[in-house]
């Protein structure tokens, strides 16, 4: 039995050691592992999702490539410029300054997005700090890792470093995937009334489209104005109660979640459908050219 569970131990040992796991006793080692494998995930979540933030903005494939392109192109010209600062400057230090940022115009992008304010060329600029970043952190990651352990675990270092990057390869697209999915895009919602009632029959007449809905018992009652920009969506969602969605504008693209074949829905300027709300669970996008415009009631 003794020798049994020596032999398991050793195999273990020996894993740990092929995968680098054994190399996380030094704590700094710790830090930094954790600390590139956190901001390979931000990479690759954004890796993902920019070619969903170009067509949310009425971009096309051609201008997705071009894209990616400045991104390299940010990189191969500077990264050799930026190992020489590494070996001059503190390597954490610029390993920081550089995720910073990178995180930085990723936000702004981020937040320019949501009000509907950005435009390719911003999302060029974005790129191309993104791309300087990377030439900047790349360079000295290589160079601080040998500072971080001893020579004796260098190579479970690697070891480990390589597979915090396939990790955050998987995990990064994965969270990406997740929050686009369930996160609209290119919408703006504005509320026009709220009110709260025993019993409901509300007529609106908004710019000649009208709509009516009508409920029994108490009930909360919204009135909203959406505004979906081209290549826009609402995420996958559903509501408590009915709602009566007047297409005023555009034309919106609807796919319901327990559709097999994700049949699209197309309503027109001027045309309207109901959404029975409840498990009615679906989405809502702007396959168009135009902003597509929404007023309607719901009740839940």
């Amino acid at each position: 039995m003794k020798v049994e569970l020596d032999t398991r131990r050793s195999g273990a040992m020996r894993t740990a050691r092929a995968l680098g796991l054994d190399a996380l006793r030094e704590p700094n080692l710790r830090r930094l592992i954790g600390a590139q494998w956190t901001s390979l995930i931000g990479d690759y979540m954004v890796l993902a999702a920019l070619p969903f933030a170009v067509f949310a903005i009425g971009g096309s494939a051609t201008q997705v490539g071009i894209a990616f392109g400045v991104d390299a192109m940010a990189l191969l010209l500077l990264v050799l410029f930026g190992g020489v600062v590494g070996d001059r400057v503190s390597r954490r230090s610029v390993m920081i300054a550089a995720d910073l940022a990178r995180f930085g115009g990723e936000a702004i992008f981020a937040l320019l997005l949501i009000s509907g304010h950005a435009e390719f060329w911003m999302l060029l600029a974005v790129q191309a700090v993104h791309g300087a970043g990377s030439a900047f952190f790349l360079p000295a990651m290589s160079g601080l890792l040998p500072e971080t352990v001893c020579e004796e675990r260098l190579q479970e270092a690697n070891a480990l470093r390589g597979l915090c990057a396939s990790s955050a390869a998987m995990i990064g697209p994965a969270i990406a995937g997740i929050a686009l999915a369930t996160t609209g895009t290119g919408i703006s919602t504005n509320i026009i009334s709220v009110g709260s009632l025993d019993q409901i029959h509300l007529k609106s007449n908004i710019d000649g489209h009208k709509v009516e809905i009508a409920t029994k018992g108490t009930s909360d009652l919204y009135v909203v104005d959406n505004v979906i920009a081209p290549g826009g969506n609402t995420g996958w969602h559903s509501h408590p109660g009915p709602s009566l969605v007047t297409v005023k504008a555009g034309t919106i693209t609807q796919y319901e979640g327990d559709d097999p074949s994700c049949t699209p829905e197309v309503f027109t300027a001027g045309q309207s459908f109901v959404d029975p709300g409840g498990d009615h669970v679906h989405i809502l996008r702007n396959e168009g050219t135009v902003p597509a415009e929404q007023p309607g009631p719901s009740a839940t």
